[in-house]
């Protein structure tokens, strides 16, 4: 898929985000798109490394705003979930988002999309608390927690 109808230009989301924009075209596409789940060679037709928050809601408004030209929106953070390829989408990758705060009188921990669980796990270790988790703590704790990266 081209951007050459679309009403936004890529440069336009580029501008509007703290993360970084990658097209087919720029150094670092081939190995940001890839996850750890290599089966799944997916080829998005663009790329948003997100920061925050607002880089994501900045992402879905511009797919939607380009619908004719993305062919819809997909998720990744360390790539052990993925089920389908997201050819044509665009890729919003969260792996730089990567705070933990751990509440220790409630025992909550709230954790960015980009967390994995050993990141948690020694948040927690210092408050003799220990997080409940699958086998790899290398897994990304939000597509683990709903029931990807099993």
């Amino acid at each position: 898929m081209t951007f050459a109808n679309t009403k936004t230009s890529f440069r336009q989301l580029q501008e509007q985000v703290t993360g970084r924009v990658l097209s087919p075209a720029d150094d670092g596409y081939d190995q940001t798109r890839r996850g750890f789940n290599l089966t799944i060679d997916h080829y998005p037709a663009l790329i948003l490394v997100a920061e925050n928050a607002q880089d994501i809601a900045a992402g879905i408004r511009f797919a939607a705003d380009n619908a004719s030209a993305i062919a819809g929106i997909a998720i990744q953070s360390t790539g052990h979930g993925q089920h389908m390829a997201a050819d044509g989408a665009l890729l919003i990758v969260t792996s730089r988002m990567k705070d933990v705060h751990i509440d220790a009188d409630t025992r909550i921990a709230r954790v960015e999309a980009g967390v994995i669980w050993q990141q948690v796990v020694n948040a927690a270790a210092p408050h003799g608390l220990a997080p409940l988790l699958g086998s790899s703590p290398h897994v990304g704790v939000v597509g683990y927690s709903l029931g990807g990266g099993i």
